[in-house]
């Protein structure tokens, strides 16, 4: 039997993280949710997911900084990592794609399914590289 993908994903805001959590696992994944950086840390201890999924700008902890020490910990991980962004922030998008993420998403705009399509790519782009 085949193991489901694993995804952590870092939402404060408890409606929309149950949102995407039931889409999620509506279409095949198994759904990690964590509440801040430190319970990413803790979850990575543990489990290597296939995508990490960070609401970057809800953090009491830079998630900015979180994503350069990561990549840099763990440069062949082949964890898949999308971040939420709260608004069209043009630096904080720059920021984010230098640190190595492979999807942003600006919070509000998107839909649960775009998210699940963005997760798809992401994932189908490390197989791949």
């Amino acid at each position: 039997m085949r193991r489901k993908p694993v995804v952590i994903i870092l939402e404060k805001d408890a409606y929309l993280a149950g949102i995407y959590i039931r889409h999620l696992k509506a279409c095949g994944y198994e759904v990690k949710s964590v509440f801040s950086i430190e319970d990413v840390r803790k979850r990575l201890q543990r489990l290597t997911p296939e995508a990490l999924i960070l609401d970057v700008s809800s953090e009491e902890e830079n998630g900015f900084a979180f994503l350069h020490t990561f990549r840099i910990e763990h440069p062949s991980s082949g964890i898949s990592i999308i971040v939420i962004i709260r608004e069209g922030n043009h630096v904080q998008i720059q920021t984010a794609l230098k640190q190595g993420i492979d999807a942003f998403f600006i919070k509000g705009t998107f839909t649960p399914h775009e998210l699940t399509q963005g997760i798809m790519h992401a994932l189908e782009e490390r197989k791949e590289s």
